[in-house]
């Protein structure tokens, strides 16, 4: 087993290295994103040890034992993007407004959420346009991205489909099939993630960089869409927002890069679906009581 110099010398090359979409190569929030590798995969291997001398245990022992292991990653992925993209974004108002958006999907949607909880956090960033869900039920959207779209319920659309994507499956989905160069997947290396193993350590920052740019499927953003249109309609926002904040996005992606298309790919299919799905919900035209 390499000592922990060696696990923290291999975590510095992240800072060092390509940073994804959004970050310069070499910067404070990707030292930061270094050291929270570090500091969440030691949570994560020593919460699969406490208590247990070291066994991993079986049958409800074994379920506890995976269930803390899924909260400590995700936590982790948690950490990752929030140093991508400069922590989180001091303006209070901004940071209750979501919190408040947020919980009203979350108490619009209680029923198809099956005991999951949400937390909704505003970033720093106020130049990259892009929103994220972590496994753990983490929701972000940068700074960014509010600055560009029309309003509040534009934003409870992208949040919604975002609570999708992690009732789906869809992130964990990704980083379990990638492949790692430990040899297998990413389900693998979670599994048995050592913070004390350099190769260990290296293979994690760079399962956490493919994540933070890899696109979904046209297949998962119907998946997400679906689940959207009905959050907002329990949260008492209009379906409408979805193709409006989508159609906003496909616009700006002629004219300049952003991040959020990349990851969420959008093309005018997408939005004739998501129109039809709303005119067969609502034939003679969406509530007027929806529209904030």
């Amino acid at each position: 087993m390499a000592d922990s110099r060696a696990a923290r010398e291999a975590a510095a090359k992240f800072a060092n290295g390509n940073a994804p979409p959004g970050g310069s190569r070499v910067s404070g929030v990707l030292v930061v994103g270094a050291l929270i590798v570090i500091g969440a995969a030691v949570l994560i291997y020593y919460s699969s040890r406490g208590g247990r001398g070291g066994t991993g245990g079986g049958g409800s022992d074994g379920g506890q034992l995976a269930a803390e292991k899924a909260a400590a990653f995700g936590q982790l992925v948690s950490d990752r993007i929030r140093a991508q993209y400069g922590g989180a974004h001091p303006n209070r108002i901004a940071a209750r407004t979501i919190d408040e958006v947020g919980g009203r999907l979350v108490e619009g949607s209680r029923e198809k959420l099956g005991g999951r909880t949400f937390e909704f956090e505003m970033l720093l960033n106020g130049d990259a346009l892009d929103a994220y869900g972590s496994p753990n039920g983490d929701v972000f959207m940068t700074g960014g991205m509010l600055k560009n779209i029309t309003n509040w319920r534009d934003a409870a659309a992208l949040l919604a489909h975002e609570m999708g994507h992690i009732l789906a499956g869809h992130v964990q989905e990704a980083m379990n099939a990638a492949p790692v160069a430990t040899g297998g997947r990413g389900a693998d290396l979670i599994a048995n993630y050592d913070p004390l193993n350099a190769a260990h350590v290296t293979a994690m920052t760079n399962l956490l960089n493919t994540f933070m740019k890899t696109p979904f499927t046209p297949a998962q953003e119907a998946e997400a869409d679906r689940f959207a249109l009905e959050a907002l309609t329990g949260g008492r926002y209009s379906p409408q927002a979805l193709h409006r904040v989508l159609a906003l996005l496909l616009e700006m992606r002629k004219t300049q890069m952003i991040a959020y298309p990349g990851r969420h790919p959008i093309d005018e299919e997408r939005l004739k679906r998501i129109e039809a799905a709303i005119a067969e919900k609502y034939p003679d035209g969406v509530p007027e009581e929806l529209d904030f």
